[in-house]
């Protein structure tokens, strides 16, 4: 055994092994990671000392109960190198992680999905869905501020307890979650007394008319159910930045499915029971599925922190998002998606929403605000992978600042465009995409002042103007090819079944839009590739 630089080389040569193949391994012990080099004396080899394999292991550590570890062991541990042969390659552990990581996401995204539906078609526009939707603003404020997945709450504590031994992460956990749960209920307290106070604060208008007096009396009795949100918002925050910092990272991914499922449940409870005051237990049953879903993922949590299941996952959060491919694949496909959803928005809309109480005109207010709000979906999508950056230079201060000041410029923008321009909620959804594009800004730029050469500016303009082309022409033959096929389709056809024509009409236009999006880059890449032949050619000559 020989110590050189901070490494210990172990002879295993010297050790009485008892596999039947002859072996001699070196090891490189190192406090974070484990270099094994094996070396296999063949008879019939020409270089008897000459490696067959070198394969390194990391984030392997020596625990003080290890023979490495020992004075009272001469070897430092066993040295049949078959233990390598049950390795996980790194590269696995990244893909496994973020496959069931994606898979988690797009489950929650599927239900949300869903229980919009459900809402719609139940409730449609009427009293009990605007109450819900002015009850839910501070609830919901709470829930994405304080406990949403990576929401400042979240990021921060993950940032900060990666850095921390164990001890004093599980010792800053309960400080910060008495805190959490104290202020959280006096605030909670403060919302379910003033509750009426605070709906006409925030929605003057509905005290005007009569059927804005009925919303408000929901909307005051939903704000009172969902006061308790704000109690468990704060500790289902911390308890998923201390899941991250522990690299278990699924859960946390999958835990909005739980408000979305105990959201459909009130939801087909309502239309299985109803009652003579229809409108108020559809208000109490919302209310109730929304404080039921924050409290099931905060009982979730604690029976996780309390087992060990957090051993098991072994690839962090960071690591997972560092696949580069993955990412690449998910740049391509989401401009081409975003565009050509936004030219279908009406007829998706349409085919998704539009049953029972959700009518045409439903349908057409939804529509224009589905258009506003995708818009900003692409400044959200990449404001959250700037986020996950900062949060992997383990700072979380700077993307908590510029989420609490996007949160304040987005209530001043409400303000403006409903009340000065009175643009009505197309202004509340146009309000949300300018904040997400100048929160995108100030992100970008100070990822660019932290990491100075990580950007080039005047690199990113051709290609960027480039792709904004790609979007126009992808909209332009989505919308031409739409009108078209449904003109065809349904002038041919019986409309027996209206809704699996206009699924087939939207699938067929939303794939040449798709073609239509990626036919410029082609032609740009092939006649680019055609100029640099000619001028290599040019050059030899």
């Amino acid at each position: 055994m020989y110590s050189t630089a901070g490494y210990t080389l172990v002879d295993c040569s010297q050790l009485q092994l008892s596999s039947p193949i002859s072996k001699s391994s070196l090891q490189l012990i190192h406090p974070r990671k484990i270099v094994s080099i094996s070396l296999v004396f063949e008879k019939t080899h020409r270089y008897p000392n000459g490696f067959r394999r070198i394969r390194i292991i990391p984030g392997r550590q020596v625990s003080s109960h290890s023979p490495a570890a020992s004075s009272n062991n001469n070897y430092a541990f066993d040295c049949d190198s078959t233990h390598n042969d049950f390795v996980l390659p790194p590269g696995k552990l990244q893909f496994r992680n973020v496959t069931w990581i994606g898979i988690a996401t797009i489950t929650s995204k599927v239900l949300g999905l869903v229980r919009e539906i459900v809402i719609a078609s139940v409730f449609g526009i009427g009293p009990v869905a605007t109450a819900f939707r002015y009850a839910s603003v501070l609830p919901g404020f709470a829930a994405s501020v304080l406990g949403g997945v990576n929401g400042p709450i979240h990021i921060t504590m993950a940032a900060t307890l990666s850095k921390l031994p164990q001890d004093r992460q599980e010792k800053l956990f309960k400080h910060a979650n008495t805190v959490m749960i104290l202020v959280g209920g006096l605030v909670a307290a403060l919302v379910f007394i003033f509750s009426k106070s605070l709906i006409h604060v925030y929605a003057p208008g509905l005290w005007t008319s009569t059927e804005g007096q009925i919303t408000s009396q929901i909307a005051i009795q939903q704000l009172k159910i969902m006061s308790s949100c704000i109690v468990f918002a704060g500790p289902v925050g911390l308890g998923f930045g201390y899941l991250s910092a522990k690299g278990e990272n699924v859960f946390p991914a999958i835990s909005p499915a739980f408000s979305s499922l105990l959201l459909i449940a009130s939801c087909l409870f309502y239309s299985f029971s109803r009652k003579s005051d229809a409108l108020s237990s559809g208000g109490v049953l919302l209310s109730c599925g929304a404080s039921l879903g924050v409290v099931v993922q905060w009982i979730i949590q604690v029976a996780l922190l309390r087992g060990a299941w957090h051993e098991l996952m072994s690839a962090s959060w960071i690591d997972g998002f560092r696949s580069r491919d993955l990412c690449e694949a998910f740049h391509v496909i989401l401009l081409p998606i975003l565009s050509v959803m936004s030219s279908l928005a009406n007829p998706i809309i349409r085919i998704l929403f539009e049953r029972y109480a959700f009518d045409s005109s439903a349908s057409a207010l939804v529509s224009s605000l589905y258009l506003f709000y995708s818009l900003g979906s692409p400044f959200l999508i990449v404001r959250e992978l700037l986020v996950a950056v900062f949060y992997a230079f383990g700072d979380g201060l700077r993307p908590f600042l510029v989420s609490i000041g996007a949160i304040a410029l987005n209530a001043l923008l409400d303000w403006f465009f409903v009340y000065r321009l009175n643009s009505g909620v197309q202004g509340l959804a146009l309000a949300t995409s300018f904040t997400a594009a100048l929160s995108l800004v100030t992100l970008f730029y100070l990822l660019q002042r932290k990491v100075g050469g990580l950007f080039h500016l005047p690199e990113l303009i051709g290609p960027g103007l480039l792709l904004c082309f790609c979007c126009v022409i992808s909209s332009s033959v989505t919308s031409i090819s739409y009108e078209m096929i449904s003109k065809n389709f349904l002038s041919e056809y019986i409309t027996r079944l209206p809704r699996i024509q206009e699924l087939y009409c939207i699938v067929s236009a939303a794939a040449l839009g798709i073609i239509g999006f990626f036919a410029p880059l082609l032609l740009y890449y092939f006649s680019r590739y055609k100029l640099e032949q000619n001028s290599l050619n040019i050059d030899e000559t």
